[in-house]
């Protein structure tokens, strides 16, 4: 497999915009900021639960089937196979 991940610094908070007086949810790594509005963070939040839950099956499915003796190629194909079903890609799908 890859590199593991490194650590990042990753801070997130609340503020009042000074300009529109809106909400904002900032979201810090390392260095670079971002601000998003309260929709945008929210639909944020609901994409990070749903990669928590999709990246917890996976462990779970690749342990069991390393532990029951399945090949790591077979068990990382079907993993794929779960993937393109669950997302309609093999790959990370990028959100707008």
């Amino acid at each position: 497999m890859g590199k593991p991940p490194t650590e990042q610094a990753i801070t997130i908070g609340s503020l009042l915009s000074s300009r529109t007086k809106q909400g904002l949810v900032e979201f810090v790594v390392n260095d670079e900021r971002l601000q998003f509005p309260l929709d945008k963070a929210r639909e944020i939040y609901e994409m990070f639960g749903g990669a928590i839950e999709a990246a917890t099956t996976d462990q779970i499915v690749y342990e069991i089937m390393r532990d029951k003796g399945l090949p790591e190629p077979a068990v990382l194909a079907i993993l794929g196979e779960m993937r393109e079903k669950r997302q309609g890609s093999k790959g990370t799908v990028y959100a707008s």
